[in-house]
């Protein structure tokens, strides 16, 4: 608020300068166009425009947000600190080919961006068709049947030769590890977090965290994933839904693992219904 900015509770950024993350996910970095405030983990670089240009720069700075995330020291969180910043060295080519180099680099990145925009739309098209289909053949099946009305909310009919039951009794048993995650370690069994879990499929490409085989026998102690058992996500995020893929792995918080009733859906058929 102007109250905020007044009192000195929200500090205040000039346009044409420069953001820089300090504390958390470090060392990102973006340029400002604008006047703007923002909490305590930003920190704002104005530079001195007889020497560089602050929009080159951002472009420089971005291209070593790696090493700035390897200056910060972890205590609980990680902080970029005041020193590691101001003498962070910094090439600085005439003004004229900086000018040159940012007016290419606006042009590229333009470019780029919207590439990844239609590339986001297109993905986004097929995830809603990709929904549809599965929608449309765990509900009416693969050919043309004669429906029923049964009144439920999410579909309105299902084949003549179908029938409905609640998913509790699809489930011979809920195994429920919310409310903690096991001590982690560098390798080991593979465990299992809300992040894994991904539009159907368990991706440990961005975070593959493991417990060791210890930790898993202490943990994993009111029910094991066998493969094909499905997992479902609580919150953070919510309604993912995976089958295991491969065991032994363990279980984090917010994931519950349904141990199916075999006799009565099919593992592979209710991870489709439910996702």
């Amino acid at each position: 608020s102007k109250t905020a900015l007044e009192k000195g509770a929200a500090p205040r950024f000039e346009d044409d300068s420069v953001l820089i993350t300090i504390i958390g996910n470090v060392g990102k970095v973006a340029y400002l166009d604008k006047e703007g405030s923002a909490n305590q983990q930003i920190r704002q670089l104005k530079f001195d425009p007889e020497i560089l240009d602050n929009k080159y720069a951002t472009y420089q700075l971005k291209a070593f947000e790696p090493i700035f995330d390897s200056l910060a020291p972890v205590t609980t969180l990680p902080i970029l600190g005041k020193k590691a910043i101001d003498y962070f060295e910094m090439a600085v080519p005439p003004k004229e080919q900086q000018e040159v180099i940012t007016e290419f680099l606006d042009s590229e990145t333009e470019r780029i961006d919207n590439l990844i925009r239609k590339k986001k739309e297109l993905i986004k098209l097929l995830e809603e068709k990709q929904a549809a289909v599965i929608n449309k053949f765990v509900t009416s099946g693969i050919d043309d049947q004669n429906k029923k009305n049964i009144g439920v909310d999410w579909f309105d009919s299902i084949p003549e030769g179908w029938e409905t039951t609640s998913l509790r009794n699809t489930v011979d048993k809920f195994v429920d590890y919310r409310g903690a995650t096991p001590e982690k370690s560098d390798s080991g069994i593979t465990l299992i977090t809300a992040k894994n879990i991904d539009d159907g499929n368990l991706d440990f490409s961005e975070d593959h965290e493991y417990v060791t085989e210890e930790v898993y026998e202490d943990w994993m102690t009111i029910g094991y994933p066998e493969e094909g058992d499905v997992l479902i996500t609580t919150e953070a995020p919510m309604g993912e839904v995976a089958q295991v893929q491969e065991t032994p792995v363990a279980l984090a918080q917010r994931i519950i693992l349904l141990k199916i009733n075999t006799d009565l859906i099919k593992k592979d058929f209710l991870k489709y219904f439910l996702g």
